[in-house]
């Protein structure tokens, strides 16, 4: 069974109850659940929450919410892996057939179901996880940093000197969704994956209200 697995807890320190501010007079969840429902490959879409109000709303939204996600999985310090493997531990108790699962942020808005539905063909070409990726804005060989003197500096002065159009390309976690291959209600740890390349007008990693700007532009004048 091809499920989705949406996390939505609700300490979220940096933007307050991020998962549910209103996107197009709805809240932001609802349009991931929209998205995941529209692209038909799912069998089951599930929402794991520790708030009583997310859950409500991704029920009304058409999401499964069978259960209240413990505290110890949704603090700051609760890691994604802990929410997949209390999933897991759910549906292995119910009997539920998982053979793999895309793990499906609620700000995942941008994406259309039709490319939900390329990624999905993407991870089934080959026997590998799939993590949705992004280019950097700029080749990270000529990243800077901070000095104790509070000035700036190269991280690598020489490469300040090289053209950028020859510099390798390295790619950042969009930050999105992954899918998973699911094996005995177990998920393996791969450091090589296979990927899903987003543009970066697909994935704003909700993070500082800045990027919540960002998001709400981006989703008014997107295509769809």
């Amino acid at each position: 069974m091809n499920i989705c697995l949406i996390p939505a807890r609700s300490g979220s320190k940096r933007i307050k109850n991020k998962n549910i501010l209103k996107i197009n007079k709805k809240p932001m969840i609802h349009w991931s659940i929209q998205i995941a429902k529209k692209s038909k490959i799912f069998k089951k879409i599930f929402v794991s929450s520790d708030s009583k109000k997310v859950n409500s709303i991704a029920k009304s939204s058409g999401a499964l919410v069978p259960f209240k996600r413990p505290k110890k999985f949704a603090t700051d310090k609760s890691t994604d892996r802990d929410v997949l493997n209390h999933f897991l531990a759910y549906a292995k108790k119910k009997n539920i057939k998982v053979k793999s699962i895309c793990y499906m942020y609620p700000s995942c808005i941008l994406i259309s179901p039709e490319i939900l539905k390329l990624s999905f063909k993407k991870f089934l070409s080959k026997n590998k996880n799939l993590i949705s990726i992004s280019s950097y804005n700029a080749p990270i060989q000529i990243a800077l940093t901070k000095t104790k003197k509070n000035l700036i500096k190269y991280l690598d002065y020489k490469n300040s000197k090289k053209s950028t159009q020859k510099m390798k390309q390295y790619f950042h976690d969009a930050g999105q969704f992954y899918w998973f291959k699911v094996n005995n209600y177990k998920i393996k740890n791969t450091e090589i994956n296979n990927y899903f390349y987003l543009d970066r007008k697909f994935s704003v990693d909700l993070d500082t209200k800045e990027d919540l700007d960002l998001l709400k532009i981006l989703y008014t004048y997107h295509d769809k």
